[in-house]
């Protein structure tokens, strides 16, 4: 009954609030005017430098440190432009060959004219090889002196010979890679091809151009039969040469150039050979990827050994989070919150800042560092060196600008509902944003909207509702962009005609019925809780004045009425066995009388003044002296207890010898249900501190009793203040410190001396 009260309270009040609410717009009110903070953009610019040196390469990728930087300065310094190896032909065009074999021409040699200090890498000869036997002799490739008055090696050996590689049967260049580089100065020199030993039948081809041969040089043999050299001028093997020559180059001489970009720098002389330089700036070539690629150029056919050092500067552009804040009656004020990345170990910042920006405050982990950087309030500038730049550190900038004015076109101020709101902005520039916040007569947010200005004039508009609020609208009307900001002001006056409209009477209807809900039920729900503390405080009074009316409690056998438990409360000491036998007598009797026996189960007298209970369950009779008759909540109690009594020793009644002592435990259940303490005298037996101050008033008043009559123990009667009488929060109290056996009757030896 409870919760469907609940739920129909619940239930009137969800609709009243809805019936109120359903055309209402919520926003938050601002006591001091509208304000707005808008996000936005705000460049700066970071700088990096690098710096490095490159060895023996012709071309540089310098690493950016990320895409979309722009070069804006480089500089280049060669300090060695030296050539690099070439491929040098002696001869290339065969006319015949000459054959090395076993017995006739055992060594071949060629004639070199090294011209300049010489690196000899490699060799390449012209022929291939006929081989004949299963182990051929090797052949091997060296180079020697040249003997000018004989025409032939001289035998002073400038390589470290090795064999000769060749291929079988197909005429083709094959090359001879020196194990080391030969270093050899200017003068004529030999290559030589030693086929000591080699058998008859193998045999190598080398070919010669003996026609029209493009060098002067000689070619000999060493005819192993005639044991001699032969020679023949005019006549030259087909070798090319793999070398380096230590040369070095002013830039200008070989027209040495720069790529970048597309496009081509002329690299100028240095003050020493092999030396240059190349300084460039002004530079915008910006970069999509990460990396910079230079590329070194020159008119040689052959290629270039360079080392150069060099140094660039990078500027990029980035933008950082910024705000401003503007308000009705306030300067406009900005913050911006960059974040600082090290490009490089030599990294800066700068940014440029509106004229109209005054107040500018740098803050670096929340310091004021403003004096640490270049403020430049000529130009508009600040700058951040790469000393004031700390890794990790957090940044921000603060600074006031002015409002900026512009202008509204307004065709009227007063509407009524259903009727567009209207009017137009005229921004200061085509450039930015504009957001409209319409609040109500109430104060509250009633409509916002952000345009992109895109053109001089923009319009807004807003469709009053059926049932606006009645009032004065205020109009907040912000223009702003990435530097600059205003705030315009418009109020509106909305009227609405007098109609009676169902939907307020509704409300009142329902308000009225919520009223008298909320008051009915408030009753039911007071009433109750006064009806349930009365109910509590006649169960705690029932619990008293039963147990002061107990005289004598006693449990018997049903069968043969002995006595198996008995207990005295007040009065005399009775007979227990003559009382059970009369009540049984009284039983049969009124059974005669109206043969009732299987109905009958308990019996009441009155005597004088007291009254016998007399009560039959299962196997045993209960049997009850009182002064009066006892209360409902007491006889509930009795069944209680009957039950619990026939749970605990009801089977010992089945089989009953006469041992008493075996039902001593319906002492417990007796206190338990009947709360027979109240009767008994009692002591305190502990002291819990977690006790109210009723209970520890109630322990005070007990010890004090046991004080003034010199005693160990107490009776619950005495407890009760003899001025005010029973109190019933006395008599709660006195119950729960029964019930935490705090206060516990004395045992049946207990020495109440």
């Amino acid at each position: 009954m409870k919760i469907k009260r609940i739920a129909f309270t619940i239930s009137i009040l969800i609709v009243f609030v809805v019936g109120m609410i359903q055309n209402l717009n919520f926003s938050y009110a601002q006591e001091n005017g509208e304000t707005l903070i808008v996000p936005s953009d705000f460049q700066m610019i970071e700088y990096s430098e690098d710096s490095g040196m490159i060895e023996n390469s012709t071309s540089v990728n310098i690493g950016l440190p990320s895409p979309n930087w722009t070069l804006t300065e480089i500089d280049l310094n060669f300090t060695s432009i030296k050539m690099n190896s070439e491929i040098r032909v002696i001869e290339e065009e065969a006319t015949g060959f000459e054959t090395l074999r076993g017995y006739y021409y055992e060594i071949l040699g060629m004639q070199i004219n090294i011209t300049e200090p010489t690196i000899m890498y490699s060799v390449d000869i012209f022929g291939y090889k006929a081989i004949k036997t299963a182990s051929p002799s090797p052949v091997y490739v060296r180079i020697e002196g040249w003997d000018a008055i004989n025409r032939r090696p001289n035998g002073v050996i400038y390589s470290i010979p090795f064999i000769l590689n060749m291929t079988e049967g197909i005429p083709q260049w094959n090359k001879q890679k020196f194990q080391n580089p030969v270093y050899l100065s200017s003068g004529y020199y030999c290559l030589v091809l030693d086929g000591t030993g080699i058998s008859w039948n193998d045999r190598y081809y080398w070919y010669i151009n003996n026609d029209n041969p493009v060098s002067e040089l000689s070619m000999c043999m060493y005819d192993d039969s005639l044991d001699e050299w032969q020679n023949r001028t005019g006549d030259v093997f087909l070798c090319k040469i793999t070398q380096k020559v230590d040369r070095s180059y002013f830039p200008s001489e070989i027209n040495m150039t720069a790529e970048i970009d597309g496009i081509w720098y002329i690299i100028t002389d240095g003050t020493e050979l092999g030396t240059g330089t190349l300084s460039l700036e002004n530079l915008d070539f910006y970069s999509l990827g990460a990396l910079i690629n230079i590329i070194i150029r020159n008119n040689l056919t052959i290629s270039l050994e360079l080392s150069f050092s060099y140094y660039i500067s990078l500027k990029h552009l980035f933008f950082s989070d910024c705000s401003v804040f503007i308000g009705e009656n306030l300067i406009n004020k900005w913050k911006v919150s960059p974040e600082f990345i090290r490009a490089s170990s030599n990294y800066s910042v700068k940014f440029y800042f509106p004229k109209s920006w005054y107040n500018l405050t740098i803050y670096r982990n929340g310091l004021d560092i403003t004096l640490d950087v270049d403020l430049n309030n000529t130009d508009n500038f600040v700058f951040i060196s790469n000393t004031t730049i700390k890794e990790g550190a957090t940044w921000s900038l603060s600074a006031y600008s002015p409002n900026i004015d512009f202008n509204l076109n307004i065709q009227k101020t007063e509407f009524e509902p259903l009727q567009d709101l209207k009017f137009s902005v005229i921004s200061p520039v085509i450039q930015g944003s504009i957001t409209y916040i319409l609040i109500d007569p109430l104060g509250f947010e009633e409509f916002r909207d952000t345009k992109q200005v895109i053109s001089q004039e923009t319009l807004f508009c807003y469709n009053l509702s059926a049932n606006p609020y009645e009032g004065i609208y205020k109009a907040y009307l912000f223009w702003y962009n990435s530097t600059h900001a205003g705030i315009k002001t418009q109020e509106f006056s909305v009227n609405i005609p007098y109609t009676i409209q169902f939907q307020i009477i509704f409300n009142i209807i329902l308000f009225v019925t919520l009223i008298l809900g909320v008051s009915i039920t408030s009753y039911i729900i007071l009433k109750r809780k006064r009806r349930i503390k009365i109910e509590r405080q006649q169960k705690i009074f029932n619990i008293f004045a039963d147990i002061s009316n107990l005289h004598y409690f006693i449990i018997s056998e049903k069968n043969s009425g002995l006595t198996v438990y008995e207990q005295f409360f007040t009065g005399k000491n009775l007979d227990s066995t003559l009382i059970s036998g009369f009540l049984q007598a009284v039983r049969a009797f009124g059974i005669e009388l109206t043969d009732a026996e299987e109905q009958t189960r308990s019996v009441k007298l009155d005597y004088q003044n007291s009254k016998i209970l007399m009560l039959d369950y299962k196997n045993f009779r209960c049997i009850l002296i009182m002064k009066k008759n006892p209360s409902q909540d007491f006889l509930d109690s009795l069944n209680a207890l009957l039950y619990d009594i026939e749970e605990k020793v009801g089977h010992l009644l089945i089989d009953f010898d006469g041992d008493i002592t075996q039902f001593s435990e319906i002492r417990d259940l007796l206190d338990l249900h009947l709360h027979t303490s109240l009767i008994s005298p009692l002591r305190v037996i502990n002291q819990p501190k977690n006790n109210s101050s009723d209970e520890q008033m109630m322990i005070n008043r007990a010890f004090k009793i046991m004080k003034e009559k010199n005693a160990n123990y107490f009776l619950v009667s005495s407890l009760h203040d003899m001025k005010e009488g029973f109190q019933i929060t006395d008599a709660e109290t006195i119950l729960n410190l029964i019930q935490k056996r705090i206060f516990q009757p004395i045992t049946k030896n207990f020495d109440t001396n």
